[in-house]
């Protein structure tokens, strides 16, 4: 099919064809995945888990969030550390949501002054490695390759997505976080990982098409 010729819709159902048949040989060809670094991560991450949560439970906030919820504690709830903090213990809370109430985000805890909350932020950050990105590694793999779907026709501006697992969306602004999960994620024999980052890639094309002289300087 000559893309140049063809009605607009037939060049768009062309493109689309074309991709998602690329994203499902990238599906069938599979990631190496090191299971057995997974493995050992969950099990680190185990043993810090329950060292920062112990923390919590023997420091003077851990009591006081204890004998409020009893048998509900639950030490990973922002919202039970929230009524801890701002009810019983009497913190100003930094910021609040747009109804008011007090802001339990990993921002505004992380500017109280208080040692215990950076242990519930790291035990916030444990789990998520362990249960969502290693959990969801070893899940997915078999024989040492990751088959995550890549999906070209689930968003309505037809941006690519994926799921089972999710491998956009590993964490990187956090370095310790990010370092942890990609060094689960290995290259064949003989090859090498590469990055590539298209910043801005949807202005551009976008500017390109409709030709906007404030965006083109921009």
């Amino acid at each position: 099919m000559d893309l140049l010729t063809e009605p607009r819709s037939l060049m768009g159902l062309e493109l689309l064809t074309e991709g998602a048949k690329t994203f499902a040989r990238i599906e069938a060809n599979g990631i190496v995945i090191d299971t057995a670094y997974c493995e050992e991560q969950q099990r680190r991450l185990g043993i810090l888990l329950k060292k920062e949560q112990r923390k919590i439970e023997e420091s003077r906030v851990g009591k006081v969030w204890k004998r409020r919820f009893g048998s509900r504690v639950n030490w990973g709830s922002g919202d039970q550390l929230g009524k801890t903090l701002f009810e019983d213990l009497g913190y100003e809370p930094k910021t609040r949501t747009a109804s008011g109430k007090a802001s339990t985000s990993e921002d505004s805890l992380s500017e109280i002054n208080e040692p215990i909350v950076q242990s519930f932020l790291l035990c916030k950050k444990f789990i998520k490695a362990k249960n969502t990105y290693l959990r969801g590694f070893l899940t997915e793999t078999t024989d040492g390759l990751m088959h995550p779907n890549f999906n070209l026709h689930l968003v309505r501006t037809y941006r690519g997505s994926s799921d089972s697992p999710n491998f956009q969306n590993i964490p990187i602004r956090d370095p310790w976080f990010g370092k942890l999960i990609r060094k689960a994620v290995r290259s064949r024999p003989g090859h090498r990982l590469v990055e590539m980052d298209y910043g801005g890639l949807e202005v551009a094309v976008a500017a390109c098409y409709h030709k906007d002289p404030a965006m083109i300087r921009y």
